[in-house]
């Protein structure tokens, strides 16, 4: 009976300690989640702060390109100032050379330059070193 409670008490004994081991391993595994998931927030962290600063790049250039949109804006109107300024001076030379041509007729023959430019340039023909059509 004595040899049978020792027995009892050596399965119990063996079975106590394969879980402590058992629990020691589950203990490490643990801690070596835990440590992982501090890398990972760290890494969580690096990759927030680049998306903020991948924000406020995003931000300045959309600030850019709104600059640089009120600029074509204005560079439009300035060319169409000058588009309008240069006909009225090609209206004033050629009455002033003597061909009494209205101020509408010259505004048509430079619209129809326009006109013609404008498909050359929608068509990918335009060619800019090239004073003729």
């Amino acid at each position: 009976m004595m040899t049978d409670d020792i027995t009892k008490m050596k399965e119990d004994h063996e079975y106590i300690k394969s879980i402590q081991e058992s629990l020691f391993e589950n203990f490490n595994i643990l801690l070596e989640n835990q440590k992982n998931k501090v890398d990972n927030q760290d890494v969580l962290v690096q990759n927030q702060s680049r998306i903020i600063r991948n924000q406020e790049v995003i931000v300045n250039n959309q600030i850019n390109i709104i600059n640089n949109q009120k600029q074509i804006v204005q560079n439009q109107v300035t060319l169409s100032v000058i588009l309008k300024t240069q006909a009225k001076l090609l209206h004033l030379v050629e009455n002033l050379a003597g061909n009494q041509k209205s101020e509408s007729s010259v505004n048509a023959f430079v619209q129809d330059i326009f006109d013609q430019t404008k498909a050359q340039f929608d068509n990918g023909t335009l060619n800019g070193n090239r004073l003729t059509p």
